[in-house]
């Protein structure tokens, strides 16, 4: 008897200590949203052009208007993100815009918590690697930047984490109500963001290869029809009020070395942002870090029987591998058919990244453990260490910036713009068109028209009624109904042409020509 009660205190501390290390995540996920809100406190959340159609969306939406983009129906972005702004705006009393940065806030604890849990599980329960992982995310310059503009990848990726954790947690306990869990999360992926149906192959594959023989084809297909049947119901919607689908056309424009260069920059800038180095040195280290991962996978594909068949530990880091895979097919898919303006920034690449280093964290860790050589797990640490310095040497110096001056359109800088200063003191019966009529818009609450598109930047074909928009433009600005505001330093308009085209097209007088764009409208009589 007297030896039991040492036993018990010692159960009873690993119980406490257990306890005590699940604040660790929680108090990480805490310190990502203050994080946020703490950047964004001056300013509010990052503008960026898609932001304002999302944005739009939601505040159409609480008005009784639906969801709606100048007018016409949201068809070119799915409708989850614009949904989860309007609740969001709802809980604030309709102010949309201020409510977004407390989502963007709560997406970023969530998400912290998320590869915590995923970590976590993919290791069988290993601290450190869950805690070097979290710790990564939670400074990753691209992560935080990501969570500081109004964009959709937050959700998107909180979606798909959470897809991934319960579709293991279905295959190991084979409880049909985590099916359901997993692929409503699924589908919430996909009506956030289109190429979320990537979760759907990766999915079914496990699907089919783990679950039981007896239920498999009956669990494929309820996993397909609850996760396909809300972006079905939306693209049935779309066809109905606007005869499209997504606003995209099915055309081939091959993906361009324009674009692998971009993906490769943006890989590199990933791991070591704000460090500059010649693009073939990005190149040799993106290559090497690939080959290391390939080897890694092969080394766990023969060492690996360790881990149980069924086990969490085996079934999580392939799902999600998986999906890496199946996401950069998709990207590539779309960029070459439907959408070659893609730009591969690290906010469009973050959520591949991040599930190949959740899925390379746990094979390492697992490999390691395994092959009971725990030098592998130290090495993929100090590969981690300088990763992580880099980024939260970048992350603390861009939070400042962010609260000092803001980002996008509702920063100083643009806020400030001499150009949108003088386009105040324009009359209120003039029509305004611009190459920034979104930003112009966000800025003074005018209404402003785009400038007519020489090309479609989602099929790269030409405008066919190119001519008579102009036309029409031209002529409403030489009879003095109309103005054009013509911002200089705005990338990602190219499909809109330059001044001098512009100028050549119609003959517009320069009523205003400041340091970041012009006002142009009647010639002088």
């Amino acid at each position: 008897m007297s030896g039991d009660r040492p036993v018990g205190r010692t159960a009873l501390a690993r119980a406490k200590l257990g306890r005590t290390w699940l604040l660790v995540p929680l108090l990480a996920a805490l310190c990502a949203c203050i994080l946020v809100l703490w950047s964004t406190s001056n300013h509010g959340i990052g503008i960026a052009p898609d932001s304002t159609v999302y944005l739009g969306a939601a505040e159409n939406l609480l008005s009784g208007r639906g969801l709606q983009d100048r007018g016409q129906p949201l068809t070119h972005f799915p409708p989850g993100y614009s949904l989860a702004l309007a609740l969001a705006g709802l809980a604030a009393g309709g102010d949309v815009f201020a409510a977004s940065r407390w989502l963007q806030a709560l997406l970023f604890g969530a998400n912290v918590a998320l590869i915590w849990a995923a970590v976590y599980a993919g290791t069988g329960g290993s601290r450190t690697a869950a805690g070097a992982a979290m710790l990564a995310f939670v400074l990753s310059a691209e992560a935080f930047d990501g969570h500081v503009w109004l964009v959709s990848e937050p959700l998107f990726l909180a979606w798909t984490l959470l897809t991934h954790i319960l579709l293991a947690v279905y295959l190991v306990r084979q409880g049909r109500r985590w099916l359901v869990a997993a692929s409503l999360a699924a589908g919430l992926a996909i009506t956030t963001r289109y190429i979320g149906a990537a979760l759907l192959p990766p999915l079914l594959w496990i699907l089919w290869k783990h679950d039981a023989k007896n239920r498999r084809l009956a669990d494929m297909l309820m996993a397909v029809l609850i996760a396909g049947t809300p972006v079905t119901a939306w693209l049935v919607r779309n066809l109905f009020l606007s005869a499209t689908a997504t606003n995209r056309t099915l055309t081939l424009h091959p993906v361009t070395m324009a674009q692998v260069r971009e993906f490769i920059h943006s890989s590199y800038w990933l791991a070591l942002p704000q460090l500059a180095l010649p693009f073939p040195a990005q190149i040799l280290l993106v290559a090497t870090a690939t080959f290391l991962l390939l080897m890694l996978l092969l080394a766990w594909r023969r060492y690996g029987d360790a881990d149980r068949p069924g086990s969490i530990t085996a079934l999580l880091p392939r799902l999600v591998l998986g999906f890496a895979l199946t996401y950069a097919v998709f990207l590539i898919v779309s960029l070459s058919l439907f959408d070659a303006s893609t730009n591969l920034s690290g906010r469009i690449v973050l959520p591949f990244f991040v599930a190949l280093g959740v899925s390379g964290i746990s094979v390492a860790w697992n490999l390691s453990r395994g092959m009971r050589r725990p030098a592998i797990a130290w090495v993929l640490l100090l590969f981690l260490m300088p990763i992580v310095l880099r980024n939260g040497q970048v992350t603390a110096r861009s939070a400042v910036e962010t609260r000092a001056n803001g980002i996008g359109y509702s920063g100083r800088t643009w806020r400030s713009s001499p150009t949108l200063a003088a386009t105040r003191s324009l009359a209120p019966t003039l029509r305004m068109y611009s190459n920034v009529a979104e930003g112009i818009e966000f800025a003074t609450g005018r209404q402003t028209g785009f400038l007519p598109r020489r090309w479609d930047p989602t099929s790269l074909r030409p405008n066919r009624s190119l001519a008579v928009e102009l036309q029409e433009m031209c002529q409403q600005c030489a009879g003095g109904q109309a103005v054009v505001v013509y911002l200089y330093y705005v990338p990602g308009r190219w499909h809109q042409g330059t001044l001098q085209e512009l100028l050549a097209d119609c003959p517009l007088s320069f009523w205003g020509d400041f340091q970041d764009g012009a006002i142009l409208g009647a010639p002088a009589r």
